[in-house]
């Protein structure tokens, strides 16, 4: 008589692989060793959270889940060469990925620039890795960190919590620690004068500047015409 048995390994999160272990056997003295094994498996993977059923007829098989939930199960019928069968049936929990989302401050400015990032789903279980893209990082949950040299560095943020599941890879943001400079060009300029004497100019232009422009001062020198 053939015995059903698995293992599972994960870890058991949202879209990661679990290996699913067949560890069952056949015990039965009167069967010679060569046929005392397990020729066919069938299992089924089902889930009341998605009411579907997957299903897979190798004997170790790999399989990813996509929702989070603790209504998931496994079942194996494990049947031998000479066609006798078992089964069972084992319950798990598919855990969601922690966030890796965050916020950081400055945008942007001249170097040294020092910026303060913070994670925006704190749980002081969970671990943190930064990588500040100028081949530094940490693992605090709201570091700070200063951009000695000038450029642009792209900013990552990995979570790992306690059911050892890791976040998807975060936004990548950019940090630009660059010197400023300005180069505004006019396009368009306009003027004129109403019926009250009042100088109205009209300027278009495009920032070519490394910079946004948070305030523009245009001075205007009308001088008479002497023709």
């Amino acid at each position: 008589k053939p015995i059903a048995n698995f293992s599972m390994n994960g870890p058991f999160c949202v879209s990661n692989p679990i290996n699913f272990n067949d560890n069952s056997k056949v015990i039965d003295l009167a069967i010679p060793a060569d046929n005392n094994n397990i020729s066919k498996w069938n299992w089924n993977f089902d889930t009341t959270i998605t009411s579907s059923v997957f299903t897979s007829s190798i004997q170790n098989p790999q399989e990813k889940f996509i929702r989070s939930g603790n209504k998931y199960a496994a079942t194996l019928i494990a049947t031998s060469a000479h066609g006798c069968s078992d089964t069972i049936t084992k319950g798990f929990s598919i855990y969601p990925l922690p966030s890796s989302g965050f916020t950081f401050s400055p945008l942007y400015g001249s170097p040294p620039l020092l910026v303060k990032f913070s994670q925006t789903d704190i749980l002081v279980s969970n671990t943190y890795l930064w990588n500040f893209g100028d081949a530094s990082g940490s693992d605090s949950i709201n570091p700070l960190h200063t951009f000695v040299d000038s450029g642009k560095y792209q900013i990552t943020l990995t979570v790992t919590d306690t059911n050892s599941c890791i976040s998807n890879p975060s936004p990548k943001a950019i940090i630009d620690a660059e010197y400023a400079f300005y180069d505004i060009f006019l396009t368009k300029v306009q003027a004129y004068i109403d019926a009250d004497y009042f100088l109205h100019v009209g300027i278009n232009f495009t920032n070519n500047s490394n910079r946004p422009l948070t305030v523009a001062d245009f001075i205007v020198n009308i001088e008479n015409d002497p023709g």
